[in-house]
C-alpha cells in the first residue's frame, strides 16, 4: 500500500487582491490551490481592514499572512513550495491560470493556443505569398517537401517540431527563405543519415 506524500505550500490567490495563504498541506500544487481557495473567504478578508496588516489564523497551521491590492493577473495563482524551515523555495515557483493549468510565458493554456494558432496562420500567409500555388511546391520540390510544410504548420500550432531529412525534403530551405525564416526553423530538427540529431 503506497503512502501519500504531502508537502507544504504557500499559495498566492490573485483576483483583485493578493492573498497569501501559508501552511497548506497538499499532495500537489493543484490540490494546494484548491485547499487555499476553499479556506479563505475573500469578502470577509477585504471587509476587515485590520487584516490587511496582520496575520489571520485559519486553524491547523494555515494562516493568511498578506492581503494587499495588486495589479497582477486576474484569477491567477502563484504557488510557492516551502522549505522545511518555512522559507520559500524561490527556484520552484509556478504560475497557474484560472483553468488550473500552468501558465506558459505568462499565458494561460487558451491564450497560448490562440498565439500558436496565429503563428501558424502567419506561417501559411508567408508561404502562400512566396509561391504561385502550393501544388507548385510539390511539382518543383516533390510531394515530401509539400507534406513537410503542412506538418510544419501543425508543429507551429502545437508548439512541437518536425524531423527533417535534407536529402529527402527541402522544407528547411523553403522555411528559411520566408520573411520569418529564423522563427520557423526553430520548429525543425534535422535528421542526419548517421542517426545523430541536431536542432537547427
Amino acid at each position: 500500500m503506497s503512502v501519500l506524500s504531502f508537502k507544504k505550500y504557500a499559495v498566492h490567490l490573485y483576483t483583485q487582491v493578493r492573498v497569501k495563504v501559508t501552511g497548506i498541506h497538499a499532495q500537489s500544487m493543484e490540490q494546494a490551490m484548491e485547499k487555499a481557495e476553499g479556506q479563505v473567504n475573500l469578502h470577509d478578508l477585504l471587509d476587515n481592514k485590520a487584516l490587511r496588516i496582520s496575520k489571520y489564523d485559519l486553524g491547523n497551521g494555515v494562516a493568511v499572512e498578506a492581503v494587499e491590492w495588486t495589479e497582477g493577473q486576474p484569477d491567477a495563482y502563484l504557488v510557492d513550495i516551502l522549505l522545511e524551515n518555512g522559507e520559500i523555495d524561490y527556484e520552484k515557483p509556478c504560475w497557474f491560470g484560472p483553468d488550473g493549468l500552468p501558465l506558459v510565458d505568462g499565458n494561460s493554456t487558451v491564450e497560448q493556443k490562440a498565439k500558436s494558432a496565429d503563428l501558424a496562420d502567419r506561417f501559411m500567409q508567408e508561404l502562400l505569398a512566396s509561391v504561385e500555388t502550393l501544388s507548385g511546391i510539390g511539382d518543383e520540390h516533390g510531394s515530401r517537401t509539400l507534406a513537410d510544410l503542412m506538418f510544419l504548420k501543425m508543429a507551429i500550432m502545437k508548439g512541437g517540431f518536425i524531423d527533417h531529412y535534407p536529402d529527402e525534403s527541402k522544407v528547411l530551405v523553403i522555411a528559411r527563405s520566408l520573411p520569418s525564416g529564423k522563427q520557423w526553423e526553430k520548429f525543425i530538427k534535422v535528421e542526419y543519415m548517421d542517426g545523430t540529431v541536431a536542432s537547427v
